[in-house]
């Protein structure tokens, strides 16, 4: 059974079993964004509906006009994300989980 995870006017972004897919709402097209270890946790459609992503072993971002997709911080667990503005969302993660260059630490980041 599909779960919505965010929707805009034109489009619905839904998981069923790890994987997430984008449908478009007006035509009905159906777009596979990305598979997951587990159920994604969250996810985020741009206010001006350009780009989504979606979150749980790592980051998935796509650019609905241009398809284009990223993939970031693979492995860390995604437990939460927000749209913090047209252009950025806030994403929480576990530190402990976050795979560093040799040489540095998490202890970086909040400095």
């Amino acid at each position: 059974m599909a779960k919505t995870i965010d929707e805009s006017s034109h489009y619905r972004l839904i998981c069923e079993y790890e994987t997430t897919f984008l449908i478009n709402k007006i035509n009905g097209e159906k777009r596979m964004l990305s598979q997951h270890y587990g159920d994604p946790t969250s996810g985020v459609i741009s206010p001006n509906q350009n780009w989504v992503v979606c979150g749980e072993q790592g980051i998935k971002l796509l650019c609905i006009e241009t398809a284009v997709s990223r993939e970031y911080i693979a492995g860390t667990n995604i437990h939460d994300m927000r749209l913090e503005s047209s252009t950025s969302i806030r994403i929480l993660v576990d530190p402990s989980q976050i795979k560093m260059p040799h040489g540095s630490s998490t202890s970086n980041l909040y400095k």
